[in-house]
């Protein structure tokens, strides 16, 4: 490399810090870390519910790839399937994520039972909440970059546009 071509190191720090590649690859890994938390919430719960559900959880993205829908395959109390959705960030939990058209799909066709397990500070302190599928599933929207607004549950706001969800908190009362 000639003098000329040398890039400064603050350049190449820059540049390897925006690299897509490599940040997917990070968003993948973070994501999987994700999925294997919620796991193990999901089988110590059902094992405390008895043995017959807790073999039956499956770790659906990660057995039969990323096209169902939802990540784990779970069991409420009475055995009605419970379709979890991870997502995970190392930042807060007003960080907005992505939502594939097919999650959407399967929040549509199956609201009683999808759901998102939101999971934040992962790389501090992991707190995670639960995102229901929207009530009123007509406001699911239909088209690729359409801005609407969804309320999931009593205490969620969430705000869809061109995929990415945001969500805050709202108080238990609105």
């Amino acid at each position: 490399m000639a003098d000329g071509d040398v890039r400064p190191r603050e350049l190449q720090r820059l540049i390897r810090k925006f690299d897509p590649v490599e940040r997917d690859h990070r968003n993948r890994v973070l994501g999987k870390a994700g999925e294997a938390f919620v796991l193990g919430i999901e089988q110590k719960r059902l094992a405390r519910l008895g043995p017959a559900l807790s073999k039956k959880i499956r770790w659906v993205s990660n057995e039969d790839g990323d096209g169902a829908g939802y990540d784990i395959l779970s069991f409420e109390a009475n055995g009605k399937e419970k379709l979890i959705e991870v997502k995970t960030t190392n930042g807060s939990a007003r960080t907005p994520f992505f939502v594939s058209r097919n999650e959407l799909d399967v929040a549509k066709e199956r609201p009683s039972e999808w759901c998102i397990y939101r999971v934040h500070l992962f790389a501090k302190q992991p707190q995670i909440f639960q995102i229901p599928a929207a009530t009123g599933t007509n406001s699911v929207p239909s088209g690729g970059n359409v801005a609407c607004f969804l309320q999931f549950g009593k205490r969620f706001h969430v705000s869809l546009v061109a995929g990415v969800i945001s969500a805050r908190v709202s108080p238990s009362n609105s």
